[in-house]
């Protein structure tokens, strides 16, 4: 899959949540950490600085409107960012109910069809 080409918000943003959906259990432990940072280096071509997207929390509906705003492939952004949303929340061997809640919302939100069973 070729990277997708993203402004710097909308980067910022992608990265801020899937923070924000690993986050959600209470931490972020080391694996999750690394599997956010290698996730958004394979997906997305615009380098984003992890500690700085963890700032700013990113709700389902701010990053629903962000993507719809850039006029780009908002589909292909969407689906990328649920796939890249579940393989973070699981890269530690559990995905916690707060974590799939959390993903479904996004999914939700994004258009996309939830993939994370509740």
């Amino acid at each position: 899959m070729s990277k997708l080409t993203l402004s710097d918000e909308l980067a910022a943003k992608f990265t801020a949540g899937l923070l924000t959906i690993v986050r959600t259990d209470g931490k972020i432990n080391a694996t999750e950490g690394h599997a956010v940072q290698q996730v958004v280096g394979e997906l997305i071509e615009t380098a984003v600085d992890c500690a700085d997207a963890m700032l700013e929390p990113v709700t389902p509906a701010s990053l629903a409107a962000a993507i719809r705003a850039t006029g780009a492939d908002a589909a292909a952004i969407a689906e990328a960012f649920v796939r890249a949303a579940s393989r973070v929340a699981a890269s530690d061997g559990e995905l916690t109910s707060h974590e799939a809640n959390t993903i479904n919302r996004y999914a939700a939100a994004l258009g996309v069809g939830a993939i994370v069973p509740e």
